[in-house]
């Protein structure tokens, strides 16, 4: 946890050069979160580590740590970046098994190949750059 509550940081690894647009849009998002909620937020995954035509690859797409947040904080920031992200978006909470929590199991994901919980936000697939033309 940081000295000062509301902080981006990201994972050792993470690669965040070159995001494109939408990229940059996602990451001043998870800024915003941050401070308006006062909670430190960790990047786990930027560019690296997906094939060429991923969206994280390409600068599009952010995954999130949830594991240090309840499921009513983790309810609310699902409902954050969607409000904020708009149509051109696409938010998940992704789990790699259902959870047992009523209200996560509302908004999760499954995705076995997932290991931890997170949140993912990537420009909505069909759209190549942002915003649109």
């Amino acid at each position: 946890m940081s000295r000062y509550p509301g902080t981006v940081r990201a994972k050792a690894g993470v690669v965040l050069s070159g995001l494109q647009p939408a990229g940059l849009r996602l990451l001043a998002i998870v800024d915003q979160s941050a401070r308006e909620f006062a909670l430190d937020h960790v990047i786990t995954c930027g560019r690296e580590g997906h094939r060429p035509d991923d969206p994280h690859t390409r600068g599009l797409a952010l995954d999130v740590r949830s594991r240090s947040f309840g499921p009513a904080r983790i309810v609310s920031l699902f409902h954050y970046f969607r409000q904020r992200l708009g149509r051109d978006f696409t938010v998940l909470y992704e789990v790699p098994a259902p959870p047992r929590d009523a209200h996560l199991v509302a908004i999760a994901t499954v995705n076995r190949r997932a290991t931890a919980s997170h949140f993912h936000l990537q420009l909505k697939r069909g759209l190549s750059a942002w915003p649109a033309s």
